[in-house]
């Protein structure tokens, strides 16, 4: 019995060459295309992207594709994380942003077709900030608080310690906004920090440090005035003076208020006279006299007695009667007058 033989069409050679090539073709591209199709989205890496803010998603660094427009919004919008601060970046790995989708987003490796790099490195697009706006800044918000707290007139100098080095930030919408002082104390050297960002999220804070002269009208002493010594008006003159110098918790005094004030501790000719060198007078004074009111008998009986230690309205302090032999209590009345009742 013949077997009926199968005849091949006969071809030119280029045509055979064709042919198998499109056969040998086919049997790859098919199950490509059969595995697309069955996908449910695709993902391209590409092999480096740049990034133009903080918070990357998904759709920020791959290509995305998907027959479904929720699970296409939703992988677009699935967060990855920080962006590398500006100057770095991060490798992000194909089977680790696979892990990740899978158990953020419920989809499985074959249902993703995956195309382009395994790897792909990640950087933020970024822009510099000039140290000098910064600068500029920190200098305003510092002249302003200490105008609200100085007296008028008075003038103020900031010599920046150094000028800070440019910034570089996400290239995002974003602001200098110096920190809050509050009341500050002057001092000779002060800082003011300056935020760059937004209110929602700072990207970077900046420490701005000033050597601070104030220059205004102080109380300086016009000559060696000793601890114990009443004030009077000849003692003191006003000057303009850097009145940064003085510690933050000594205050400067003005002349208004030297009334009723003695030295709480010597001081030197020029020196400035400060909250901490004076107090005020007592109402009874050691080594004065005071009227001493006493009752006897049902009467009123005044007379001279020495104060023998300092006393305010209200205090019991010792007194030496006039002829007296020895000291007696007495209660501070008020300004030169003790008063003692049975």
């Amino acid at each position: 019995m013949r077997v009926p033989a199968f005849r091949f069409p006969v071809l030119p050679g280029g045509a055979v060459m064709a042919s198998l090539c499109l056969l040998l073709l086919g049997f790859f591209v098919r199950p490509v295309q059969a595995q697309e199709a069955a996908s449910l989205a695709r993902i391209s890496l590409p092999e480096h992207v740049q990034v133009s803010q903080s918070d990357v998603h998904l759709g920020d660094v791959a290509s995305l594709g998907s027959q479904n427009l929720a699970l296409l919004r939703r992988l677009m919008d699935l967060p990855l994380g920080r962006a590398p601060r500006a100057g770095q970046s991060f490798v992000l790995e194909r089977e680790v942003l696979a892990r990740w989708i899978r158990s953020h987003a419920g989809l499985q490796g074959n249902q993703i077709a995956w195309q382009g790099a395994a790897y792909t490195d990640i950087s933020l697009r970024s822009r510099d900030i000039p140290g000098d706006d910064i600068l500029a800044r920190a200098d305003k918000a510092l002249r302003r608080q200490l105008g609200e707290q100085l007296p008028a007139g008075t003038r103020i100098e900031l010599q920046p310690v150094a000028v800070p080095s440019d910034v570089a930030v996400a290239d995002e919408s974003i602001e200098l906004t110096p920190r809050p002082m509050g009341a500050v104390a002057l001092a000779p050297r002060m800082t003011v920090w300056v935020d760059i960002g937004t209110a929602a999220r700072v990207q970077r804070s900046v420490a701005v440090v000033f050597e601070v002269a104030v220059y205004g009208p102080v109380v300086v002493a016009a000559r060696d005035i000793p601890a114990g010594a009443s004030l009077l008006a000849g003692d003191v003159e006003v000057r303009e003076q850097n009145m940064a110098i003085a510690a933050a918790s000594r205050k400067t005094l003005t002349r208004n208020f030297l009334d009723g004030q003695r030295m709480r501790r010597a001081i030197h000719a020029g020196e400035t006279l400060t909250a901490a060198h004076t107090e005020a007078i007592p109402d009874v004074v050691r080594g004065s006299w005071a009227v001493l009111e006493a009752r006897q008998a049902g009467l009123n009986v005044q007379s001279r007695a020495e104060v023998l230690q300092d006393g305010r309205t209200g205090q019991m302090v010792q007194v030496k009667p006039v002829n007296a032999a020895s000291s007696v209590l007495a209660r501070v009345a008020g300004p030169g007058r003790v008063e003692m009742y049975p």
